[in-house]
């Protein structure tokens, strides 16, 4: 079952509010993933819950196998830690109605700040996108436009 880049970002932005899951291995939160990195991977990805562990990521099922590639993350080299990528994940042929999600990327590039990609959307005022609905729990979890961090998703309307 494949998903799209869009909805993986939409679900990370949206279904759990941002900084207020805690994180547990043993807790399971509505509608049953674990409220751990796995589960949050496996809600993001919509996954069947209850998204217990990593292995479920490559074993699950048919086309679901790790992709192995050279990433330098914090884990690289820990023994017992594999980066594993989805490889049902697809670029979406046509934008959300209404707008898309973009996913901040890292400074210098104009994609880090919130003016940065107003601007490359042709949206003349960052605060149509600062103060847009889709994006509360931004918000809500960084309290100012300053603190956008890399991997953060952001609603952009349609012009």
């Amino acid at each position: 079952m494949s998903i799209t880049r869009s909805e993986v970002i939409q679900r990370a932005a949206t279904i759990w509010p941002l900084g207020h899951v805690p994180y547990s291995q043993m807790t399971v939160r509505n509608p049953g993933w674990r409220t751990d990195c796995s589960g949050y991977a496996s809600m993001c990805l919509d996954l069947s819950p209850p998204g217990l562990n990593t292995v479920s990521l490559v074993t699950g099922g048919p086309q679901l196998g790790p992709e192995h590639s050279l990433i330098h993350d914090p884990y690289h080299g820990l023994e017992g830690y594999k980066p594993y990528r989805y490889k049902e994940i697809v670029d979406s042929e046509h934008e959300l109605p209404g707008g898309h999600w973009v996913s901040v990327t890292a400074w210098p590039d104009p994609m880090s700040t919130i003016g940065g990609i107003a601007a490359h959307s042709a949206i003349a005022d960052w605060h149509t996108l600062w103060d847009d609905p889709h994006n509360a729990g931004l918000r809500a979890h960084r309290t100012t436009p300053d603190h956008v961090q890399p991997g953060d998703a952001v609603w952009v309307p349609a012009p």
